[in-house]
């Protein structure tokens, strides 16, 4: 079973600026647009907490870096009226499955405030025909549910109201079934088994959560600047990775311990290097004698010919140091699956900006997904180029397009899709204006 499963549709409620119901379309490529201040950040932060409700043990942290929401009453959105906010926020993320062509997995959750703090007090995970819950009462009681189209069982989960180990308390239902004690039931009065399939059912979705849960590690979220170079480099400095600190200590671990992996990183680096325009090769070279001392990334220039001189990467300008974390961590062996990055276009000249939407198509089109906030129209431009003129593997439906339209303390999202010959299509009027007014006051001098 495929451990990754894309997703295709997030919706969001009571949440920062996001006061009515909004429901977004994701793809491989998804591209944040809209004034600043619209809830681009917001929204790229709770895709990254509601991957960790749905692949870890324990409640996800909107003030983790790269992201600081702070409290719960920071999160929570004002009431329509400004009179009082809500209780509770929440938001669903529906994830694509390998097995049938328009079957999915959608994983919600509902946050109140715990000691300060968002915590998931419900969680529910389903697919069409089951789902599994469990809620958090205003004791601190857990319960879960199981639902089908044949039946509804409620039961202690036998675990604290701290403990989101989803997977062990359905685990836990299915050996209550088949040692053939029965859960506390709430279906009105009457008592029944449920039947094999509806075992069966419960069984596939939570093998469906149990590969999800393999790999927890599988975002990797960007600060929208990245790398303060230092001339030399410490191995036992702690990286910050959401910022890139770590990239020359990871580049290093690479060509130490794996010749052949560090062979085809490289290789990669400067093709890309290379179509980007900023540089043609990339080395590490230690300083001292020991993989423990201290150690230099030196880059040579694009353009400056096969004999050109290596320079230090710290001399080599801001528009290096931005990119080439990111491009390290797209590239890297061990890459993860979702890259939910702010602005990556910071520092960079517009050709450079393009050539960025070109190798975002790239990987979308390797199987990986990114959600990517931006305010380049170069970016998104060669996109819909790329799809019109077909040199990129990924098609029109691979791309979503979300602008974020502000109407006073309220934020709409649309959802803007590309057809085949890279044209806009669905966008609202004020799309066009936040885009094209400065292109066409420049055209009419």
């Amino acid at each position: 079973m495929k451990t990754f499963l894309p997703m295709t549709e997030i919706a969001v409620w009571n949440y920062r600026c996001f006061q009515s119901k909004q429901v977004a379309r994701l793809a491989p490529l998804t591209l944040l647009v809209g004034d600043n201040s619209t809830g681009k950040t917001s929204f790229l932060a709770l895709l990254s907490a509601m991957h960790q409700v749905t692949a870890q043990r324990e409640a996800p942290d909107f003030s983790a870096s790269p992201y600081d929401l702070g409290t719960f009453k920071d999160i929570v959105s004002l009431s329509d009226s400004g009179s009082s906010s809500p209780d509770s926020f929440g938001s669903s993320l529906r994830f694509a499955t390998a097995s049938r062509a328009n079957d999915s997995i959608l994983v919600s959750a509902t946050f109140k405030e715990r000691d300060g703090a968002p915590f998931p007090y419900k969680r529910a995970f389903s697919n069409k025909e089951v789902e599994l819950q469990i809620a958090i009462d205003q004791k601190g009681s857990s319960t879960a549910s199981v639902t089908t189209s044949s039946g509804w069982w409620q039961f202690p989960t036998g675990y604290s109201a701290n403990d989101l180990d989803f997977e062990s308390v359905f685990m836990r239902f299915l050996l209550l079934q088949l040692s053939g004690a029965l859960p506390i039931l709430t279906q009105e009065s009457d008592i029944h088994v449920p039947s094999p399939r509806d075992l069966t059912l419960v069984k596939t979705l939570i093998r469906y959560l149990s590969e999800m849960r393999r790999r927890p590690n599988t975002v990797f979220a960007s600060d929208p600047a990245r790398f303060w170079p230092r001339h030399r480099f410490d191995p036992m400095r702690p990286p910050r990775d959401s910022a890139g600190e770590d990239v020359t200590d990871m580049l290093a671990r690479i060509s130490y311990v794996d010749a052949e992996k560090w062979f085809q990183m490289k290789q990669r680096l400067e093709d890309f290097g290379k179509q980007l325009g900023l540089f043609s090769q990339i080395e590490v070279k230690e300083v001292g004698d020991h993989p423990s001392n201290r150690f230099q990334l030196q880059i040579r220039l694009h353009g400056a010919g096969p004999k050109g001189r290596m320079r230090n990467i710290v001399d080599t300008g801001y528009g290096i140091n931005q990119v080439l974390p990111l491009l390290a961590e797209l590239l890297r062996p061990d890459s993860r699956d979702l890259f939910l990055l702010q602005q990556p276009e910071v520092h960079l000249h517009p050709t450079v900006q393009a050539e960025l939407g070109a190798l975002f198509g790239t990987i979308a089109a390797e199987g990986r997904q990114l959600v990517v906030e931006t305010h380049s129209d170069y970016l998104i431009n060669r996109v819909r180029l790329d799809i019109r003129d077909q040199k990129s593997r990924i098609e029109s439906k691979d791309v979503s397009i979300l602008y974020f339209e502000s109407d006073d303390e309220n934020v709409q999202i649309h959802s803007i899709g590309i057809d085949e010959y890279g044209n806009i299509i669905g966008a609202p009027p004020s799309y066009r204006k936040f885009f094209m007014e400065e292109i066409e006051r420049e055209i009419s001098v």
